[in-house]
């Protein structure tokens, strides 16, 4: 029993000094014993605390640039921490003649509630130094300069919403997209990225593989989104980093307290974001419509248009429809899913009438485009218009778009296919090709088709070949196209071989094509043949009107070359009685205008001096009012018109009608025209110059519109005949040497071909004709 200091004592360092009663049991004892030592009184502090660190953090953190899982790792530090301080609270309570005394100072101090809050509080400060050290402090000079580029890595959804999985990185997305100061690498070109690094193209872009991305494009920065629970609310980040060392740079949030509200929170969250990287406040406000504008506030339809997003990507086209066709049906007035549906069906369905009719629906509800998705749908609608539309439209969109290779490209389009203007195609295809995207070798292999027309044949082969290693595809085989023209046939051979065990319809329509052109250009008759046989049979299988057209047309240009006169021209009346009806009933399951055919048609029966089919195909294409979509038409009717007055002996009036023509493109069927309208007016100078102009355009045949669509290979022909006119001209002139050449060009060309054609016979003729007059006139000079 102890003295009353004693007692005193214990009372003064807080004992309790009752005695424990030995039956109060284990249970209620140990409850008692917990009340009895505070450890409740801890509990509520460090839980209250606790707490108010959580808040502290989610609105502090961010402005400090820390990274999101430094507030995840301060929760789970917390969590982890929580038993640790209850020990503490237990075990700082145990009397003095149960653990080791202490001083009765300090020991006062561990059982307060001072030391429970200045642990938590130290261990946080631990924590955020720890964030610090190896989440990076944001660099806030950090910016981007005007053009530069960033990659958008995959946005995370850290709630069970599955509506937001992929509707919200979209969004993201298109909010970045709509700047005008920086430049978002497309999904495409990341995919073909991921392939060049040997990664699975579809792999989830996080932290590490951007930053793998951004290096390998030169990007500025890799920007990473995410959206998280806070109970019933929804919390929006993005994080932006610098590749070159892995730091993050700049964190925006935006919390919201509802699912209706998400979209607007993700537009200001964009727009802040871009504000806080370089573009100024006006800039945002001038290039930005609202995401719940500019997509859909319907979430299921956002998440819809977005899965078709990603199923065009991988190439699943009927996916992809439906897709956009499900995100209509949920908001019929969603114009960036009728814009998408309106490009599927263009480019890989060649679905024209569909195509127009959502992009229609489109431009219906404009408001709801951003500037770009307009611009390039106001564009692609000029395809029912005129060239000079379609130049304007898309210079207009490589003016507000410098960075973006589509207005290059379109624009380069339109200036080749629709105008012959090679040299501004040339530059245009070269700016779009200048910038880094997934479908640049597109560019590279159309600027080498603009070189042949301008007879730029070395870096035409150059091009082509560049374009095919980049894609290993043969794209149309149109490599095989400048290897003919440059008459490299071993090499136009192999290429064809190898692009024939290459899969698909089109491409097979196209490479025989290319064996035909390849075969004719060397007067190797008889094969061209059996491709063209070949190739009309399986035209007919499927029902493709186009290769089958071709091909016959091609089979024309070759029995034009043979000395049965009369099997040709029925054969060609055949074909124009075909297509003349084809004209009267306008049938829309056609896939081609029988107009520019028969155009051809026309010209090649006046130039055999059958002018009545061709004066019938001339009267019923003036009478045609409507729109052929034939953009040559004007200057073709006038070359058919040219022809007939040449038949009829009229060739002053069919020189003046060529000349209208040839003006200001170079069509290559007007000078042939002329050629022979200058031969037949006795301008044997003038000819002359045609036929050199023909040999120096070679390649133009397979640039032109018209020469690819149909006809090819009478122009094939018209260069490969030139040398045996220049023969022929330059002895009718007396320039006997000039002859001999010509006629020998021409026969080392035709080597491989049929002895009995007409023009072989005819320049063997004339060449011994030449050398027996030289041999006479040698005699001659030895007699005196």
């Amino acid at each position: 029993m102890g003295t009353q200091e004693d007692n005193a004592a214990a009372n003064d360092a807080g004992h309790d000094t009752r005695p424990v009663d030995p039956g109060d049991g284990g249970y209620r004892g140990f409850l008692e014993e917990l009340r009895h030592r505070k450890v409740y009184h801890t509990f509520i502090i460090y839980v209250a605390a606790a707490w108010a660190i959580i808040q502290f953090a989610d609105v502090v953190a961010p402005r400090l640039g820390m990274p999101d899982w430094s507030i995840t790792f301060v929760i789970w530090a917390l969590i982890v921490g929580f038993p640790f301080v209850m020990v503490l609270s237990w075990v700082f309570e145990i009397r003095s003649e149960g653990w080791p005394s202490l001083p009765s100072a300090l020991e006062g101090f561990l059982r307060s509630a001072r030391f429970v809050v200045l642990w938590i509080v130290g261990f946080v400060l631990f924590v955020v130094l720890a964030a610090l050290y190896f989440g990076g402090l944001p660099n806030t000079s950090f910016a981007l300069s005007p053009k530069d580029s960033v990659v958008v890595g995959e946005f995370q959804n850290f709630t069970t919403n599955t509506l937001l999985d992929e509707s919200l990185g979209l969004a993201f997305r298109i909010g970045l997209e709509q700047s005008r100061y920086a430049s978002v690498i497309s999904n495409s070109q990341i995919r073909d990225t991921l392939a060049q690094m040997l990664q699975d193209p579809n792999s989830n872009v996080d932290r590490d593989l951007g930053i793998q991305v951004a290096l390998r494009e030169g990007a500025r920065a890799l920007i990473i989104g995410s959206v998280g629970g806070i109970g019933a609310a929804y919390k929006l980040s993005a994080e932006v980093i610098d590749p070159n060392d892995g730091r993050t740079v700049l964190v925006e949030t935006a919390t919201v307290t509802d699912i209706d509200s998400i979209l607007g929170a993700l537009d200001q969250l964009t727009r802040d974001l871009r504000t806080n990287l370089g573009e100024s406040m006006e800039a945002v406000a001038e290039s930005t419509v609202r995401l719940e504008r500019v997509t859909t506030s319907n979430l299921d339809a956002l998440k819809a248009y977005s899965l078709g997003i990603r199923a065009a990507g991988i190439g699943e086209v009927d996916d992809a429809i439906a897709l956009f066709g499900r995100a209509i049906a949920m908001d019929p007035e969603f114009s960036m899913a009728h814009a998408k549906m309106a490009t599927l069906y263009a480019s890989a369905l060649e679905a024209n009438q569909l195509a127009r009719e959502h992009r229609q629906l489109a431009l219906q509800f404009k408001d709801r485009l951003t500037e770009h998705e307009r611009l390039y749908i106001e564009a692609s609608n000029t395809e029912d218009g005129s060239p000079a539309e379609m130049i304007q439209a898309w210079r207009l969109m490589r003016a507000m778009f410098p960075e973006d290779p589509v207005g290059h490209h379109n624009l380069a389009t339109a200036y080749w296919r629709y105008e012959n203007r090679f040299p501004e195609a040339a530059v245009n295809f070269s700016n779009a090709a200048a910038i880094s995207n997934s479908w640049r070798h597109i560019s590279i292999h159309n600027l080498g088709y603009v070189q042949l027309g301008l007879g730029e044949y070395a870096n035409a082969v150059s091009n082509f070949e560049q374009a095919y290693n980049a894609q290993s595809y043969p794209i149309d085989a149109g490599l095989a196209h400048a290897y003919v023209v440059t008459r490299d046939y071993e090499a136009a051979r192999q290429f064809l071989e190898d692009a024939r065990l290459v899969p698909g319809e089109q491409l097979q329509f196209e490479v025989d094509q290319r064996w035909i052109a390849y075969y004719v250009d060397q007067g190797r008759f008889d094969e061209a043949l059996s491709v063209i046989e070949s190739t009309i049979t399986r035209a007919r299988e499927v029902h493709k009107q186009g290769p089958e057209f071709r091909a016959i047309a091609a089979r024309l240009a070759i029995l034009e070359a043979y000395p049965d006169k009369s099997a040709f021209l029925d054969t060609l009346r055949q074909q124009v009685a075909t297509e003349m009806a084809q004209l009267e009933t306008d049938s829309t399951d056609s896939d081609v205008s029988p107009v520019p055919h028969l155009l051809w048609l026309g010209k090649i029966s006046a130039r055999n001096g059958d002018s009545e089919p061709a004066q019938q195909i001339l009267n019923r294409i003036r009478d045609r009012t409507e729109d052929s979509g034939f953009f040559f038409l004007e200057a073709y009717t006038t070359i058919l018109t040219a022809e007939i007055a040449l038949a009829r002996g009229d060739a002053d009036e069919a020189l003046r009608l060529l000349h209208t023509a040839a003006v200001d493109r170079p069509l290559f069927q007007a000078h042939e025209s002329l050629a022979r309208a200058y031969e037949a007016s006795g301008n044997r100078t003038a000819a002359i110059g045609e036929h050199e102009w023909i040999l120096r355009h070679r390649g133009l045949p397979f640039a032109e519109l018209m020469g690819e669509s149909f006809g090819m290979e009478f122009s094939i022909l018209d260069w490969a005949k030139a040398n045996y006119h220049l023969g022929r001209l330059a002895a009718d002139s007396g320039d006997a040497n000039a002859a001999a050449r010509h006629y020998r060009t021409f026969l080392d060309h035709w080597s491989q071909a049929d002895p009995e054609l007409p023009l072989i016979i005819a320049a063997q003729r004339g060449l011994a004709e030449l050398d027996d007059r030289t041999d006479a006139n040698l005699a001659s000079a030895s007699i005196y």
